[in-house]
């Protein structure tokens, strides 16, 4: 972390260039620009304690905007390399920055940011964040793509948050069977019970179970003999 000061005017990152660092302004403003047929725009501010650059860091895209200080300003650059290294330590960590993350674009509702939520919930799909996510992250999020990734990397099928409660817990409870075949697959053990302070009703095999059969979808959880995959 290095503590850098700009002058009025003076670009601190320029739109499209690579995602190397971003900043946490301590003191000034700077504009969000964007260049549209020929011309910049000004889409945005930030201002004292907000980040700049963030986007493109943990998406890993190009930089979305150029930012441009308004006033003599004091920035605190982040290396993403040294930030990743940090965040990698903790999977609570990466959850947290990556849920704040896109609930920030989702709150902004500004047509500039629909096409970045587009793409970073795409490349979170498609398991291209750096950041460390669980499966019951992707469970939550219903992302299937996303959980057939991160069991692909070796994830442990049977994982479970503070609550006791695994992913395919959560996949039978929010009704998923994108999500339960693959835990099933990857060897989930269907006959675990929900742990922990808080008491779950139910296995995750039996809620699955019932699951189907109230959509009218007996045996698609049977296992084909060679091959340990699932019939559909």
């Amino acid at each position: 972390m290095k503590t850098e000061c700009f002058p009025p005017k003076q670009d601190v990152i320029l739109q499209n260039e690579e995602p190397t660092d971003f900043y946490i302004l301590l003191e000034g403003a700077v504009d969000l620009l964007v260049l549209k047929n020929g011309a910049e725009q000004v889409i945005g501010e930030a201002k004292t304690g907000d980040l700049c650059g963030e986007i493109g860091v943990l998406c890993y895209m190009r930089q979305p905007f150029t930012i441009r200080t308004k006033q003599l300003s004091q920035l605190l650059r982040l290396n993403r390399a040294a930030f990743l290294n940090i965040v990698q330590a903790s999977v609570g960590d990466g959850i947290i920055i990556m849920n704040n993350l896109l609930q920030h674009l989702k709150e902004l509702k500004d047509p500039n940011m629909e096409n970045i939520l587009v793409e970073a919930e795409d490349m979170l799909a498609r398991g291209r964040m750096d950041l460390p996510l669980n499966l019951c992250f992707a469970t939550l999020r219903g992302d299937d793509l996303l959980l057939h990734q991160l069991l692909k990397r070796g994830l442990d099928p049977n994982e479970s948050d503070n609550n006791g409660r695994t992913a395919l817990h959560m996949a039978a409870s929010k009704g998923s069977k994108n999500c339960a075949f693959p835990l099933l697959h990857y060897g989930a053990e269907h006959n675990s019970k929900e742990k922990g302070k808080k008491k779950w009703r139910g296995e995750p095999w039996l809620l699955a179970s019932c699951l189907i059969e109230d959509r009218g979808c007996e045996g698609e959880l049977a296992m084909a003999e060679s091959g340990n995959e699932w019939r559909v």
